[in-house]
């Protein structure tokens, strides 16, 4: 059952080096019905079109 839509941010960031998590993650904050966008490393995640607009981020820290 999907959260309530002002519960979730605009949208998220999802930055994990590990990518069966990344999309695990990406796809359960989607069945949500947040706007996620997922990236496989800071590098990926800094050279986007748009890296600093999403309204929340989640982090992987040991990422590379």
């Amino acid at each position: 059952m999907p959260l309530p839509a002002a519960r979730l941010p605009s949208s998220i960031a999802v930055i994990d080096g590990d990518p069966v998590f990344l999309q695990g993650l990406t796809n359960h904050l989607q069945s949500q019905g947040a706007s996620v966008v997922g990236f496989a490393d800071a590098d990926d995640f800094v050279t986007s079109l748009t890296p600093f607009e999403f309204g929340f981020y989640v982090v992987d820290l040991d990422c590379p």
